[in-house]
């Protein structure tokens, strides 16, 4: 039986080049959203985010970060 890594390499030599370029584009990406939905600490803030908690309106971090006067 294959593993999962086999698996993944096998599909890999079957695509073709443009497609090869495309996921290559998107890996780094597909890697960190990989880790950050692993990170329980992240899940949390996501969450909190969502119920409007401890967020930062735009405008407020504008200013914070002095890209807005």
């Amino acid at each position: 039986m294959l593993s999962a890594k086999d698996k993944l390499m096998e599909k890999i030599r079957l695509i073709d080049e443009e497609t090869a370029k495309k996921l290559l584009d998107e890996w780094d990406d597909i890697l960190l959203q990989l880790e950050l939905e692993s990170d329980e600490e992240f899940l949390k803030d996501v969450e909190q985010a969502r119920k409007g908690k401890d967020v930062i309106n735009h405008d407020e971090l504008k200013k914070e970060l002095g890209l807005q006067p």
